[in-house]
């Protein structure tokens, strides 16, 4: 097997996993009433960034960098800023 079809092999079971790793970051953002969820949601956020880019999903990437940039800015977001966040990973 090439190199191209072991990354694409790994590109696709990447992306079959993802609706559940996005899941349980929206599940995390809704949760998140303190500073160590918040934080939690963060650190999953930014692997998420980092991952997303590395395996060919750059807007996953670039949703994921707004939720962590966010969190980071603001470690105490309200309900409603939690729920806005969440929405990004639904465009």
């Amino acid at each position: 097997m090439s190199v191209d079809e072991r990354l694409a092999k790994l590109r696709e079971a990447y992306g079959a996993a993802l609706p559940a790793k996005l899941a349980e970051l929206r599940a995390g953002l809704l949760a998140a009433s303190s500073v160590e969820t918040v934080a939690a949601a963060r650190m999953l956020a930014h692997r998420l960034r980092g991952t997303a880019a590395t395996y060919g999903f750059p807007e996953v990437s670039e949703a994921c960098a707004r939720i962590e940039d966010a969190l980071e800015a603001n470690a105490a977001p309200s309900p409603d800023e939690r729920t806005s966040l969440a929405a990004t990973l639904e465009r």
